[in-house]
């Protein structure tokens, strides 16, 4: 009885958020079609270069995960003006961890759960989901929209 009322009153930690998200979004290769998998897909990948890899594996796959949330993740819907900096603080510390701040001993792995936490957050808050035209990637000018002609 008592594990049936944990059940039914659980919340959803942060990273079993991601975890679910991950098997509900996220393709095996590629981009993902929607904005929510494509955030969870991107942090994903981050989290397993540095963890996995310590950042030696840097690469433009890397660059462009980096480039998608610096565009989508600061929102202003979801977040404050402050946690906004954060993001973009946090953002530019993992950058600078992938390309050389490693070798320095600047990992970034703080910098890198903070956004997980806020992808988390951000996929809890937009909750429909966001859709790409299948022709576009994530880094468009305008993704949403079908291409002329």
């Amino acid at each position: 009885m008592l594990g049936r009322l944990k059940q039914i009153f659980h919340k959803e930690t942060w990273q079993e958020s991601l975890k679910r998200l991950t098997k509900e979004l996220v393709p095996l290769g590629g981009e993902a079609d929607t904005l929510q998998g494509e955030l969870v897909r991107c942090i994903g990948n981050l989290s397993d270069e540095a963890h996995r890899n310590g950042w030696m594996n840097w690469d433009v796959g890397d660059e462009e995960a980096i480039d998608v949330l610096c565009r989508y993740l600061p929102d202003q819907v979801v977040f404050s003006d402050e946690i906004c900096r954060q993001i973009q603080k946090a953002l530019d510390k993992v950058r600078y961890a992938g390309k050389d701040g490693a070798d320095q001993g600047a990992f970034g792995y703080a910098e890198l759960k903070f956004l997980a936490q806020r992808v988390a957050d951000w996929c809890g808050h937009r909750s429909e989901l966001i859709r790409k035209n299948p022709e576009a990637t994530w880094l468009d000018d305008d993704p949403f929209t079908a291409p002329p002609g």
